[in-house]
């Protein structure tokens, strides 16, 4: 894999292969696009600075696509970051046609459309997030995103062969945690499981090596502790942090940092990105789980 300081996530790699890409499109707009009617616009370093999970497309229909997957539980503050992203979207359409904004002739631009998939067990199959809702007073302003949870039976799972493929892969991979196994275990498992089914067969021979990288790194934490430690390690962590923040111990907070680490270092997680997430040098990091030894 190209080594940079940011990685597509799996989504993002897989449905940027046009095929994939105007089959999700065709499932979330139920329209008939062909890859010739598809252009990939995605910008860059935009809505999430060390991991690429958005995409946008452009069709021959003038449909501007923005599409997000986002493994956490419901985020309400999406319609915002959309609408910043499509600021960002016309800023790049009007400048690479030398728009003139001050010209009395009408600007016609792509009409917007939002969607987020989410692979979290725990968000509604299908939901609608409304800017409007951000503001305390009425406004003219609206954007809506509708939402899908694709870990549960959905319509678009049943119109994209390869969405529907995605979620039985990611399925495999929580499973696997759920039974102990580290998440380099249960990635592997579910290589394994999803080539006996010939489930996103293609995609996993010709980039098997890379699958593990953009997965580990994009992998939710929270969702990772959920299926992991559904004994309750996860409230028990929440409970110390809230602990520490009312007692205003420091030291609290630092250990409860501490057993987080180490957690994630058992299930797999590379120091690396152990280091990218708690944001700490990969030395104190180590020290971390040297000192645990003892």
């Amino acid at each position: 894999m190209e080594n940079r300081e940011y990685k597509d996530s799996l989504f993002k790699n897989l449905f940027s292969i046009p095929e994939y890409s105007v089959e999700l499109i065709n499932a979330l707009l139920d329209t008939n696009y062909t890859i010739h009617d598809i252009k990939n616009v995605t910008l860059t370093n935009v809505l999430k600075k060390d991991i690429y999970n958005d995409l946008a497309f452009l069709t021959s229909g003038n449909e501007l696509i923005v599409l997000i997957e986002h493994q956490s539980t419901l985020n309400c503050n999406m319609p915002l970051r959309m609408l910043l992203y499509l600021v960002d979207e016309y800023k790049r359409i009007i400048d690479s046609n030398n728009f003139n904004l001050y010209r009395n002739k009408l600007i016609k631009l792509p009409t917007p459309k939002f969607f987020v998939i989410y692979t979290n067990e725990e968000a509604e199959e299908k939901s609608i997030l409304r800017l409007s809702d951000s503001f305390d007073g009425e406004t003219t302003l609206n954007l809506d995103v509708i939402c899908y949870n694709i870990l549960k039976p959905n319509t678009i799972n049943e119109k994209s062969k390869t969405l529907h493929d995605y979620a039985s892969f990611l399925q495999f991979v929580l499973s696997s945690l759920k039974q102990g196994k580290t998440l380099k275990e249960a990635i592997e498992l579910a290589v394994i499981e999803c080539q006996k089914s010939e489930t996103l067969n293609k995609y996993l021979n010709d980039r098997k090596s890379e699958v593990f990288d953009m997965l580990a790194l994009e992998f939710d934490i929270d969702k990772l502790k959920a299926a992991s430690y559904e004994d309750g390690m996860e409230d028990g962590i929440q409970w110390g942090m809230q602990k520490g923040r009312e007692e205003g111990r420091e030291e609290g907070r630092e250990e409860n940092r501490k057993e987080m680490i180490i957690a994630f270092f058992q299930s797999g997680i590379s120091v690396e990105q152990i280091a990218k997430a708690v944001k700490l040098p990969e030395e104190t990091i180590l020290q971390i789980l040297e000192d645990k030894k003892h």
